[in-house]
């Protein structure tokens, strides 16, 4: 309806208006040569912010939103100073969610969050800094989530007061020491295809979860990695929940003990109520699997409980799986 400079202008008013108006809620993407009404970071009534935009936001001398509870930034370019001028600027700010963003954010300080989820992807060749230390005493919900192929910097999270925990990455991770920062959670879900890479680099120094009631592992095949798995399971002795997704074996994995009989501790944990396995691929392996986790959960008298999210039933596997298979699951 409105073309060019026109376009531009009047936009920057409409927004001009809202804000002058007690505006609450501002949705709004920034096109390549727009630029945000500097209103919009002085605007006392905002509570829910979402900023979207495919360039870097402009230089910000204040920053004072002292009614803002959300804020959602997806596609920015941000550095290290326009988020300590946005933590210091809004003393109520509960929720951040950080999506796609590129930039210099190294670290998150800040007194009043309760809920942070992180989401980028990183490609192959391009340099970022990553964030190095997330200070959040007051916590309660922690999402990070990261497709990178460079995931090997190591990460102080200081969060005492929190519950809940994803983690999530696509890619290799090193030695984030990420574990380390989650051991006062109460509900931990681990997810994503490195997930094996990073049992491997953090468990010599893996803490024990003594709080943790639900644990989650999604994409991991028990097959292979039954053994990684058992030894890691053994920090959680209070575990009453225990969710798995059996992801099939991957390129280049090889059976646990080659299908004999592994001997592996068996689970110290004593509260375990309920194990919930997900098949998500045709595996013969997988019957062998479940036999490993029938035997290391026999003293907590735990049920497994079998679930599939597609159209399948024992009659998938090989002829020669289908009866034992039956058997194990029963």
């Amino acid at each position: 309806m409105f073309g060019g400079h026109n376009y531009h202008i009047l936009t920057r008013s409409w927004i001009l208006y809202a804000l002058k108006h007690n505006l609450q809620v501002l949705d709004i993407d920034i096109r390549p040569g727009d630029s945000l009404p500097f209103g919009v970071f002085t605007c006392a009534s905002l509570v829910d912010v979402s900023l979207s935009s495919y360039t870097s936001v402009q230089t910000v001398e204040v920053i004072n939103l002292p009614c803002l509870r959300r804020l959602h930034i997806y596609n920015l370019k941000l550095n290290q100073d326009f988020i300590e001028k946005f933590f210091c600027g809004c003393p109520v700010l509960e929720f951040l969610h950080l999506q796609d963003y590129i930039g210099e954010v190294t670290a998150i300080n800040s007194q009043s969050l309760k809920y942070l989820e992180i989401q980028y992807y990183v490609m192959r060749g391009e340099t970022e800094k990553n964030i190095e230390l997330i200070n959040t005493p007051n916590l309660f919900s922690f999402s990070y989530s990261i497709y990178s192929y460079t995931i090997g910097h190591k990460i102080v999270l200081k969060m005492p007061s929190l519950t809940s925990a994803s983690i999530y990455s696509d890619y290799h991770i090193g030695k984030s020491n990420i574990l380390i920062g989650l051991s006062n959670v109460q509900n931990l879900n681990l997810r994503g295809r490195a997930i094996k890479g990073l049992l491997e680099n953090e468990l010599p120094n893996c803490p024990e979860f003594s709080n943790v009631k639900d644990l989650s592992l999604d994409d991991l095949c028990l097959s292979c990695n039954f053994s990684l798995f058992a030894s890691f399971l053994n920090h959680f002795p209070n575990l009453e929940k225990l969710s798995l997704q059996h992801a099939g074996c991957s390129f280049g994995e090889k059976v646990d003990g080659n299908g004999e009989s592994l001997k592996i501790a068996p689970f110290k944990g004593r509260r375990l109520e309920t194990v919930e396995v997900m098949l998500v691929r045709n595996d013969k392996c997988f019957p062998q699997a479940v036999k490993h986790l029938q035997d290391i959960t026999e003293k907590s008298k735990a049920q497994i409980n079998m679930i599939s999210v597609y159209d399948w039933s024992p009659e998938d596997w090989d002829e020669d799986c289908s009866e034992e298979a039956s058997q194990e699951i029963n």
